[in-house]
């Protein structure tokens, strides 16, 4: 019995014994048991990304529209000198002084003197136009240069003007092309010239005036009188006013121009009254 005991005494021995390395070699309690490449590599120090919390867009600012400035209604039965300067007014061209000679209409177009061809007194109170005097020019002779036949007039006296100054006006025109001229042929449009002259240069100057150069008349509207604006400019040191000339040329064939309505303003060169030019519909 005793022996027994001993030899089961001594077979438990055994097994601890045994038991003891196999513990050793699996590793604590707990423990996976297995080591991997993750388990060794370094910890990840990159920073997380920022999150930028969305922002509300700031709406554009839209300007306020502008409103022009006030017009003022031009009464078609005022004179109708009146009638352009409140035109020229509500333009930007304020206070012109009076360049074209004339106490009235009829006076001023009587002015207009005639060279190289024959004019005569229309009579305008049934067109439904606004202005009273016109006159009907016409060219029946072809000329050795076609400045030499024009309708003209001097500017008025004691005006003081500068280089570079503005004279601005209008004028109404029609016409028709007359048959037989040697510089034009019997289906060319009615054709004149616009252009403020002085001696002081020998005539050389036009005055940088607009419309520039040769203008046509519709022969299809040659009985509809067109509105005019032109604008010119003092380019000499003058010392008198009246040796600026208005001058309209028409030496290009046989036709007949006619002319009514006519009167122009001085203005001084001003930033405002040169954009107000620009402006005009020539």
């Amino acid at each position: 019995m005793k022996k027994n005991f001993k030899l089961k005494l001594i077979a438990l021995f055994l097994c601890a014994v045994l038991l003891v390395p196999m513990t050793f070699a699996c590793g604590k309690s707990g423990d996976t048991g297995s080591t991997t490449a993750a388990d060794t590599a370094p910890a990840d120090t990159t920073p997380a990304p920022t999150t930028i919390p969305p922002t509300t867009p700031v709406p554009t600012t839209t300007a306020e529209p502008t409103t022009p400035a006030p017009t003022e209604p031009i009464d078609p039965n005022l004179p109708y000198w009146q009638q352009i300067q409140i035109e020229l007014s509500n333009n930007g061209l304020k206070n012109g002084v009076q360049i074209l000679p004339g106490t009235d209409e009829a006076d001023l177009m009587k002015k207009l003197s005639a060279n190289s061809c024959t004019r005569a007194v229309l009579d305008v109170s049934k067109d439904n136009v606004p202005f009273t005097a016109a006159y009907s020019y016409t060219v029946s002779k072809d000329p050795t240069n076609w400045w030499d036949v024009n309708c003209s007039m001097n500017c008025m006296k004691d005006v003081p003007v500068q280089n570079g100054d503005l004279v601005v006006g209008v004028l109404w025109v029609k016409g028709v092309r007359n048959p037989g001229s040697a510089l034009a042929a019997d289906t060319d449009p009615p054709e004149y010239y616009l252009a403020l002259k002085t001696p002081t240069d020998s005539w050389a100057t036009e005055g940088e005036m607009s419309p520039t150069g040769n203008q046509f008349l519709d022969p299809s509207t040659s009985n509809t009188w067109q509105k005019v604006w032109f604008s010119a400019r003092v380019l000499n040191d003058e010392t008198q006013s009246s040796n600026l000339s208005f001058q309209i040329f028409m030496g290009f064939g046989f036709q007949e121009i006619d002319i009514g309505g006519l009167i122009a303003y001085y203005f001084p060169s001003t930033p405002d009254n040169e954009k107000a030019v620009i402006n005009l519909t020539y």
